[in-house]
């Protein structure tokens, strides 16, 4: 089952960023594609575990995070920053729920036929609670901590998706096309559902 993890935001310290050319130097703590894509635009991508994050922005260690928004609340980064990014949406990451296949084996057909058949309210579950419990706290912290929202011109963020998403993109449709899943479908999927109003 997926866990449909939101885009991720950057919450940082320091002076607050007008363009995407004002990450140049910054120390971000980004992993995977959202590395990629801080390093394009001249930021200086680290990895930490995120119960280290709060500690390092704090001190200055690192200069911004990229987090999803729960994961901004519970490791408390939002308390510390003073910028939050509205628009950037750097990505995501692929974060799983799932089974042992001998665990999955062991089940009883009644249980088995149980389990893959709970997904769809499962995840309708989880996405109700994450609007209604997560992102509906989400601008009453940023206003109580006194966050300053960055919003990006649409023509530096169509720039940064043409240099890093689409070719991302691309060798994740090719790589898996040739595994023999439907790569090109699957992603059209995806990207109709985001790009839906």
């Amino acid at each position: 089952m997926p866990s449909p993890l939101p885009q991720y935001d950057i919450v940082g310290i320091g002076e607050a960023p007008q363009s995407l050319q004002d990450f140049t130097g910054v120390t971000v703590r980004a992993t995977g594609g959202i590395e990629k894509a801080m390093t394009f635009i001249g930021g200086r991508p680290t990895s930490q575990s995120a119960t280290e994050v709060c500690q390092a922005l704090n001190n200055g260690v690192i200069e911004a995070v990229a987090f999803a928004p729960h994961a901004h609340m519970s490791y408390r980064t939002i308390e510390i920053g003073k910028w939050w990014t509205t628009n950037l949406n750097p990505g995501t990451l692929n974060c799983p729920i799932v089974v042992n296949t001998d665990a999955l084996a062991s089940l009883s057909n009644k249980e088995h036929d149980a389990l893959p058949g709970s997904v769809d309210d499962a995840l309708a579950h989880y996405l109700s609670h994450y609007n209604e419990q997560i992102m509906a706290k989400l601008e009453p912290i940023l206003n109580k901590f006194g966050i300053i929202r960055v919003t990006f011109d649409e023509s530096e963020l169509a720039a940064l998706r043409d240099a890093v998403a689409e070719p991302a993109a691309q060798m994740w449709i090719e790589e898996n096309t040739a595994r023999g899943l439907p790569a090109q479908s699957l992603y059209d999927l995806v990207k109709s559902m985001v790009d839906a109003p």
